[in-house]
This record gives C-alpha cells, structure tokens and sequence, in this order.
C-alpha cells in the first residue's frame, strides 16, 4: 500500500508558544517519512501566538488559523479539543487521506508508521492514561456512564475491555483525547464537537462535576468516547501500539518493567506536567537525548508553560 497524505493537527494559545514550538521541531526532526508533513495549528482569535517563539514556528512552515470568538472555548475545560479539531477536520477533508490529532504539549520522537491507516480503517487511538472516571470492566456501568450511553444512545453489549496504559486496569471503552488519527471524511471530530456542545452543559452531568474535579476536567474525554462509539464501528477502529502517547508525565507511576528506559524508545511522548514535577530529571537517563533536546529549546526560546522565567527555576532544579 503506498503511503497515504497525512496532515498533524493541534491547538494552541499565547503564552504557551514554546509547547507548540518543540512539538513542530520535533515532527519536522523526528518523524522521518513524515517530515514534511503539513503541520496545521489553530488558536483563538483573541490569543495568538507571538514573539520570537512565533518566528522560529513560522520557519517550519507550518500553518496557523484562529478560530472565530466562541465563549465555550473558555466556559468548559479543554473545550478547544473538540472545538479546534472539529475545525481542523472540516479544513482537512477532500486535502488528505489522515489528519492526526495531536495535544500540544508533547513530542513526536520517532518516525510513526501506524499513522498510516490501512483501508477501511476511520480511527486509530490510544486508550486513556489512568482508569480514573473510567468504568471498572465486569461491573455494571457506574452513573455517569450510564448517562452518556443513555443520552448517546449507545448500548453496553457493543463495547469490549480497555486496559488503562499505566494502571493497567480493565475497563469499559475509555479514548484518549490527546493521539487521534482519523479520517477526516468519517467526521468523528465534528461529531465529537458536536456531542460536547449538547451535552456538557446539561443539567444532569451538573452533580458529577460539583463533586469530582477529575469529571470536570475528563467530561471532554468521556463524550469523546460516546462520540467514537456512536459512530466508528469496532472493526474500523485500530489501537495504536504501545510508545504512541506515551505519558512522560506519569513515568514514575507506571507498574516495574513497563516504563520507558529513554524516551526515544518511545514513538510520541506527552509531557503534560512534566517539569513543573519535583525531581522530575532523575526518573529518566542522563544521556536522554530527547530530554537534551528538549531543554536546549527550552534555553533558547524560555519555559514550557509560558511562565516568567525570570521568576522561575531552571527545568529539572529543586
């Protein structure tokens, strides 16, 4: 099969213009056959990326669309998932054969082959990190799953066991948000905007948010998985391999034997909250070169998480 067009996608905002920087590097790097792919960002309209960090992102010839004023980008945490990928795949449709969804906040370390789907495949995922809100396998549904099949129309007897990436618990179906690689003409990603803007505000998901911070900020996810299993048939779906999102951030909490040595053993990384972790930099190998790499954009262009680095201690100090 001749490899197919592939475009990656993701989302960012001022001052967070370093992530989108070492993630495009990192593609255009690291990726091998997929180097010169395009790399599409979206951002508000009302917080573009800016400064020297902009023109280093601008010299890799990606391509940057600001999304219209929308208020539920701010009203629900990480409402620009659904909202900036739903944009991304309608752009991408009749252009590419796969758009890759990717979060921001990570690094495509290793040239990734599986993101060319075979035919007939609409989705390649990862499961979700940590089992968490997921529903336990072998139990019935708990209640706030209970409504999203409901509301969703979904029935139990379609799904099959997940098993959580670093937990390694089963459970029932369970996305993860942050590696989607999708066909855009199946239009799951617009679905999926679709799905949260109905339903994250209804009054019924009210109480599970009031009592759990992990359902406030997961909500996104959990109607994700609703949204995939609504629409992408079992048999069109792929699992992507172990060491695609790879959770850098959760490192130190995966059981013996199944965390990465060096992250380069790795195909895409998250970092997520990486640095901002206390002793972080001992967890891993003194020669990762990944993490060489990482900190000498860090040098140059300032922190991970657009804070003043005037005020803040070097990646990896106590």
């Amino acid at each position: 099969m001749p490899q197919q067009s592939l475009i990656f996608t993701f989302f960012a905002a001022h001052p967070l213009e370093v992530q989108a920087l070492a993630m495009a590097r990192s593609i255009r790097q690291f990726t091998g056959r997929y180097a010169n792919a395009p790399i599409w960002i979206f951002h508000p309209v009302d917080r573009p990326l800016q400064g020297k960090t902009l023109d280093a992102l601008l010299s890799l010839d990606v391509s940057l669309f600001s999304l219209p004023d929308d208020p539920t980008l701010y009203a629900f945490p990480y409402a620009s998932k659904p909202i900036a990928s739903a944009a991304a795949e309608a752009k991408a449709e009749g252009k590419t054969d796969i758009l890759v969804w990717i979060d921001r906040d990570g690094l495509v370390v290793n040239e990734p082959a599986a993101f060319d789907l075979p035919d007939g495949i609409q989705l390649g995922y990862r499961p979700t990190d940590i089992r968490n809100v997921g529903s336990p396998w072998g139990e019935p549904l708990t209640p706030l799953w209970h409504e999203i099949y409901v509301r969703m129309g979904i029935t139990p007897d379609i799904a099959w066991p997940f098993t959580s990436v670093v937990d390694q618990l089963p459970m029932y179906p369970y996305f993860n948000a942050g590696l989607l690689c999708v066909r855009p003409e199946a239009g799951l990603l617009r679905q999926w905007e679709r799905d949260f803007r109905a339903l994250y505000p209804q009054p019924v998901f009210q109480p599970y948010i009031r009592e759990s911070d992990f359902v406030r900020y997961l909500l996104h996810q959990v109607i994700l998985t609703g949204t995939i299993l609504k629409i992408i048939p079992h048999g069109k779906m792929q699992l992507l391999p172990y060491g695609y999102n790879y959770p850098a951030n959760l490192h130190h909490r995966f059981l013996t034997g199944r965390e990465l040595f060096t992250l380069r053993q790795a195909v895409s990384v998250r970092i997520d909250d990486l640095l901002a972790q206390e002793g972080w930099r001992q967890r891993f190998a003194p020669d990762d070169n990944i993490l060489l790499w990482l900190q000498s954009i860090l040098q140059e262009f300032g922190d991970y998480y657009g804070r003043d680095v005037e005020t803040q201690k070097q990646p990896g100090s106590k």
